[in-house]
């Protein structure tokens, strides 16, 4: 129904929105953003959630994590899924203050994977072998004709 599409304009750097936002959460009844920094350099990309936000009104909170967004997928029940590569991205941050970063933030109770290793996939994002298709339902792959590779022990 385009009567409820609102069209704004604006320049990015990628065609990778679902990476840098914005992420929705509710507080009550009322939504509000969730922002990580995008650690890619594309400037445009990462303001688009402080903008949206600012153009629908919509309360902003900017969660001091630093990643790439394709390597956090969540369900609608409360859970999200990242490989360790956030680990390295956030270097400050321990593995549970990471974790905690997403629950304080999103109330997300999130697992934590080993990645490809880099000559497998030199993005190490959860997206590359996982994708949440429902709650509590997950697409993994196979690696059948390649038994035993790192990528088929990971997955």
């Amino acid at each position: 129904d385009m009567s409820r599409v609102r069209v704004i304009a604006r320049n990015l750097d990628s065609i990778w929105m679902r990476d840098y936002g914005p992420r929705y959460i509710y507080e009550g009844q009322v939504r509000g953003v969730v922002d990580h920094t995008y650690n890619r350099p594309r400037p445009n990309d990462n303001l688009l959630p402080i903008f949206h936000a600012q153009q629908f009104g919509h309360t902003y909170y900017d969660m001091p994590l630093v990643h790439g967004g394709g390597n956090y997928h969540l369900d609608a029940t409360g859970v999200g899924y990242a490989t360790r590569l956030i680990n390295n991205e956030n270097p400050g941050l321990t593995e549970q203050q990471i974790i905690g970063i997403w629950q304080d933030y999103q109330n997300l109770d999130t697992r934590l994977y080993q990645p490809f290793p880099t000559f497998v996939d030199a993005t190490q994002h959860i997206d590359m072998w996982i994708q949440v298709i429902a709650d509590n339902k997950v697409i993994i792959s196979d690696w059948p004709l390649q038994s035993g590779s790192t990528q088929d022990l990971i997955c």
